[in-house]
């Protein structure tokens, strides 16, 4: 496969799993769709697997949440920054689930505050919504492998082995053509994701529930305070723009309710 020599990709730190990655996209065909949030996990993915794959396809998938303007503005900055052939432009597509998710969510939508814990993040459906976009996005642009940066500890039942390893058998039945699902961070927390990609762009990746005028909150949602937990942990200064002062959380001890 023929990858162009990068700054950003030579720099990368090497992390468990990454040779595996590089064995499951070369027996795909070395092409990849990324689902890609704009957050800090996915941009990571892409700038990992640009190390990796042939032709890297970044694909954002809107549901309706107020935040999606704000990532999608980031992924696209970030792509942009990582300035890599191989990494395709950012493509959009649209499955609106948000009036379906405020009746599981009693009108009172989705507002996980700033100490609560990974479970208070749970959108049902997500992943399996998410892949049926993207599956059927790689299969009609002829790539056979779907990556998603699920971490390590994610606790929901459309983020196991055995849920992906199903999804595969499905797609394969309803399609008569292979798919593969690659999650290949499970293996890691939040914090070894930006260790192993520090020399990233990462300051240009969004993960916030409440960005204000494109700019993290800071201070009103678990999202931010993951990422600051995470950077705090890493050992590495958080070069992010906080619209709010942060709270001061001594993240070394710090655990979450759940």
């Amino acid at each position: 496969m023929d990858i162009p020599a990068n700054s950003h990709r030579r720099n990368l730190q090497a992390w468990p799993g990454e040779d595996e990655l590089g064995e499951a996209i070369a027996s795909s065909g070395g092409k990849v769709v990324v689902l890609a949030s704009g957050g800090l996990d996915s941009c990571a993915l892409i700038g990992c697997l640009a190390h990796t794959a042939a032709e890297v396809f970044p694909l954002f998938i809107r549901n309706g949440h107020p935040w999606e303007d704000a990532e999608v503005a980031a992924l696209r900055r970030f792509v942009k920054a990582l300035a890599m052939s191989n990494v395709l432009p950012v493509q959009e597509r649209s499955l609106p689930l948000r009036d379906l998710l405020d009746v599981h969510w009693h009108g009172s939508g989705y507002q996980p505050g700033f100490t609560e814990g990974y479970r208070a993040n749970f959108i049902p459906g997500r992943n399996l919504a998410l892949l049926a976009v993207a599956s059927l996005y790689a299969y009609v642009n002829g790539v056979t492998a779907v990556a998603l940066a699920l971490l390590a500890g994610n606790p929901y039942p459309d983020a196991t082995p055995h849920f992906f390893s199903t999804f595969e058998k499905l797609f394969a039945e309803g399609l008569e053509r292979p798919i593969r699902i690659l999650t290949p961070f499970t293996g890691l927390s939040k914090e070894e994701v930006i260790r192993a990609a520090e020399a990233l762009p990462l300051e240009l990746t969004m993960s916030c529930v409440n960005p204000i005028d494109g700019e993290h909150c800071g201070d009103a949602c678990n999202k931010c305070a993951e990422r600051q937990k995470a950077f705090a942990l890493a050992g590495i200064a958080d070069p992010t723009a906080y619209r709010n002062t942060p709270p001061q959380v001594n993240w070394k001890t710090h655990k979450w309710p759940d």
